[in-house]
């Protein structure tokens, strides 16, 4: 009798652990909608995380929030907040590891619009765009958002927002909370519940100074490095500044063996930038001509 072998061949599945929030629910207000990433622990000799592969959120208990969207191929899923009080929402990922979120939710008292600027060609935060924005035409922005409370404290979520374009053929994106401001100057208004922000759109013209954000007329590059962009900040005649990379500055440098000109760019949609390559110690001359505006700057490489 010839016994034949047989193979035996075990499945190997992962085993799932808990679930991660992007960010920790809190306080949300009323008539806001709070998104959250969720990430899951999972391991198969090593362990790793990752987004679950399913997903869902349902209410648990209380009325004070609604589940609005799970979205699985982002790993997210949204909550609004409809009425004063607490509730709770399910959430259940992989392996069906559940955890259960608790938020509190409380009215909105104030709403602020703004636009942010990330960061300058120092390292210091810039401030915020507030009250009203000038953005040159052809530049594609993000609203932001402050929610507080009565007691001034902070709110999660954001309130929806409507854009009236006015006169500027501008384009509002929902998914992102951003303007597209396409080619025609004008004015058009971003709207929330408890707040206004004002957007006029301007061409090259508008600019009436514009600086590195440094005092003086010196500017100092590294020797070591083989490019640097650098930011350039443009106002209008009320010194109020202007977002986006607006048309290109046209410069031109005194020595070119000693620094090489790149070309212009944009920073995160609204800081305009360009490209100056030191190639060599030595000290020579920067001109700048940007809309109507004309400067000199003396430029030191090494």
């Amino acid at each position: 009798m010839r016994y034949l072998p047989v193979l035996l061949l075990a499945a190997c599945t992962a085993s799932y652990g808990d679930l991660e929030l992007d960010a920790e629910p809190g306080v949300v207000g009323v008539g806001l909608t709070a998104s959250y990433t969720v990430m899951q622990h999972s391991c198969l000799g090593d362990c790793w995380t990752e987004a679950p592969s399913a997903l869902t959120a349902t209410i648990h208990s209380g009325s004070a929030v609604t589940v609005d969207v799970v979205d699985l191929a982002l790993g997210s899923f949204a909550v609004t907040g409809v009425a004063p009080g607490s509730g709770s929402v399910l959430v259940t990922g992989d392996g069906d590891v559940s955890t259960i979120l608790t938020f509190s939710v409380e009215p909105v008292a104030a709403t602020t619009l703004f636009v942010h600027r990330p960061i300058n060609a120092t390292d210091e935060p810039l401030s915020d765009v507030t009250g009203a924005v000038n953005v040159f035409a052809g530049t594609t922005f993000p609203i932001s958002q402050a929610n507080v409370s009565a007691g001034n404290g902070p709110l999660g979520g954001n309130a929806p927002l409507v854009f009236d374009p006015g006169t500027t053929r501008a384009s509002f994106y929902p998914t992102c909370d951003c303007v597209a401001t396409g080619t025609a100057v004008g004015r058009g208004t971003i709207t929330a519940p408890l707040a206004q922000l004002p957007v006029t759109v301007v061409d090259g013209s508008a600019i009436a100074e514009f600086s590195f954000g440094e005092t003086g007329s010196t500017l100092v590059l590294p020797s070591s490095y083989d490019g640097t962009d650098r930011l350039l900040f443009p106002t209008d005649s009320a010194g109020d500044p202007i977002l986006g990379a607006g048309p290109d500055a046209i410069f031109t440098v005194g020595d070119p063996s000693i620094v090489g000109l790149g070309s212009n760019g944009v920073l995160h949609g609204v800081l305009h930038t360009i490209s100056l390559v030191p190639l060599r110690p030595g000290t020579t001359s920067l001109d700048i001509t940007w809309g109507n505006v004309h400067k000199t700057y003396t430029v030191v490489s090494g």
